[in-house]
């Protein structure tokens, strides 16, 4: 009786670490699965990612670009093509060289 209790426990306990896992990775990866459906929600996306990222290395040499700034985003596009060639000193004062 009390194997299989145990066997019983270490089930529920496998399984709720499995359920947090996902829910940590959806919080993770998550922002990436929105519809975008204008160049104006994606350029706001991108200054958004950018000032987060310069926001939480401000420490580090006046802040970094997130590690996904070249890659491609909406319709090939990357957000540093979107936004234009900015520093986080611009991001953080809302400047970019994109209309």
């Amino acid at each position: 009786m009390r194997k299989g209790l145990s066997q019983t426990i270490y089930l529920v306990v496998v399984a709720i670490v499995i359920l947090i896992v996902a829910l940590v990775l959806l919080t993770i990866f998550g922002g990436g699965m929105a519809n975008i459906t204008s160049i104006t929600q994606a350029e706001n996306i991108c200054r958004q990612k950018a000032a987060t990222s310069c926001s939480a290395t401000q420490m580090i040499d006046g802040g970094q670009m997130p590690v996904d700034w070249n890659v491609p985003f909406y319709e090939g596009q990357s957000c540093k093509a979107l936004i234009g060639d900015v520093d986080c000193g611009q991001i953080l004062k809302g400047e970019s060289t994109q209309p």
